[in-house]
């Protein structure tokens, strides 16, 4: 099975001052170019979680609620990225378009195995809209994003899952049909996160 990526970042950059931090990740951003991916295809659980834990009501894009128990009967794949950066003229990490761009390019093999794909974005609704217009641009999807993404605006849904960090960690939750959390992964890193190969993987292993 072949599975297609989006170039991640390639190279890891120390830490910074805030004012020289837009520069460096415009430069991470012209790296990417012709990179392999840096997501795990080896990523076990790192997290408990309990369904109770995880909040069940977002708002995608245009303001519509959209509630995680409606997708009773389905296994869902929740991955969080991590938002906007606060320092003036920041821009959206890497490691998140690629993330992100990796699973529309491989929606239907989700689809294929009746998992259903969410992506919530810590920030504002329209700097949300920014970042999926990019993804959509990046990933060659002409048709628009093939999954919903949610808003977290004020970050409540990070802050009880206890994932907030300088933006939201990165962070992947699996449901299985009866909305029983069955996998939890949260980044140590901007680039630590489960390949689309280890998420199809545990959507699998539910049906054996």
């Amino acid at each position: 099975m072949v599975f297609r990526y989006l170039p991640s970042a390639c190279v890891e950059v120390a830490a910074v001052t805030v004012q020289y931090r837009s520069v460096v990740w415009a430069a991470m951003l012209i790296l990417m170019v012709g990179c392999s991916p840096t997501f795990k295809d080896d990523a076990p659980p790192n997290r408990q979680v309990e369904a109770a834990d995880i909040p069940t009501s977002f708002l995608d894009q245009d303001g519509k609620p959209v509630d995680l128990k409606s997708y009773r009967g389905k296994t869902v794949v929740l991955v969080v990225v991590r938002g906007m950066p606060e320092s003036p003229g920041g821009v959206f990490c890497p490691y998140c378009l690629a993330q992100a761009g990796s699973l529309a390019a491989n929606h239907e093999e989700f689809q294929a195995r009746g998992a259903e794909v969410l992506l919530v974005f810590p920030g504002p609704g329209d700097k949300a809209a920014e970042f999926t217009k990019q993804v959509q641009s990046k990933a060659d999807v002409a048709k628009g994003m093939p999954y919903t993404v949610c808003v977290d605006e004020d970050c409540s849904a990070c802050d009880r899952l206890g994932i907030r960090g300088d933006l939201a960690k990165p962070s992947t939750f699996i449901f299985d049909p009866n909305g029983e959390v069955v996998y939890a992964y949260v980044g140590k890193s901007t680039s630590d996160r489960p390949s689309v190969k280890a998420l199809l993987a545990e959507v699998d292993r539910l049906k054996k």
